[in-house]
């Protein structure tokens, strides 16, 4: 029974080692911060603009959109 038990143990660390060397060997995404500036600078960007439109525009936008029911 206790060579059960450490086969169990040996087969199941043999395992995570298998996994854990997999892990190791997969490459990351070269691109990801260039992917990750696009999307903040996305954001940033529509923020701005969002946060820049003059009072009697965004009720001209709310009027059209949301009274107007096109917007639904």
């Amino acid at each position: 029974m206790a060579i059960d038990k450490s086969e169990k143990i040996r087969n199941r660390e043999a395992k995570e080692l298998i996994r854990r060397e997999k892990q190791f060997k997969f490459k990351e995404n070269k691109f990801y911060l260039v992917y990750l500036f696009m999307i903040l600078s996305l954001v940033f960007i529509t923020d701005e603009i969002a946060s820049t439109i003059s009072i009697q525009f965004q009720s001209n936008i709310v009027n059209e959109f949301f009274v107007n029911n096109m917007g639904c």
